[in-house]
Formats: C-alpha cells, sequence, structure tokens
C-alpha cells in the first residue's frame, strides 16, 4: 500500500475524501421539524405524560426532548449508512 502524509493516515480514505464525506453528511443532518412532520413518528403519549410528570417537566419540554431525540437518531443513521457506503468504495474514492 502506498505511504501518504495524510493526517489521520487512514487506510481505506485520504483526508481529502473523509472531509469531503463528512461535509456532505453533516449538510444532511436535521436541525428543524414541523408539527406535521412531528405527528408522522410514532410517539407513546402515555410515555411524555410520564415523562413530564417522573422528571417534573411541562409537556412542552417533554415533546421538544423527544424532538432532540429523534434529530439525533436520524442524524445518526446518516451517519451510519454515509459510513457504509465510504467503505463499500474504498480504498481511496471520493465516497
Amino acid at each position: 500500500m502506498t505511504q501518504r502524509n495524510d493526517r489521520y493516515q487512514l487506510s481505506f480514505i485520504s483526508d481529502a475524501a473523509l472531509k469531503k464525506h463528512t461535509l456532505e453528511t453533516v449538510g444532511q443532518f436535521r436541525t428543524s421539524m414541523t408539527l406535521k412532520e412531528f405527528r408522522k413518528n410514532i410517539v407513546d403519549p402515555i410515555k411524555l405524560t410520564f415523562d413530564a410528570h417522573v422528571y417534573k417537566r411541562s409537556i412542552d419540554d417533554v415533546i421538544e426532548t423527544e424532538i432532540v431525540r429523534q434529530f439525533n437518531k436520524t442524524n445518526e443513521n446518516l451517519i451510519g449508512y454515509s459510513r457504509v457506503r465510504c467503505v463499500h468504495n474504498s480504498p481511496m474514492t471520493n465516497c
């Protein structure tokens, strides 16, 4: 295998390809959601009610936390899918 001067020294991707791939993935991250989009996801209202009571939080706070949880899950899935795509396109591809 060819020796490179890459900072991260990953055998399956160059630093330039990693940076490009990371920026593309982060560009797909969700940071907002409409009420209609929120309602498409199955959310257990009983659990939200229990969370509000147990953690002594308003239902609005509990819903906001749930939205953030959904963002995180979506973004984690994007990272996972992009990793798989990148590894399958290796070695040294542009992903």
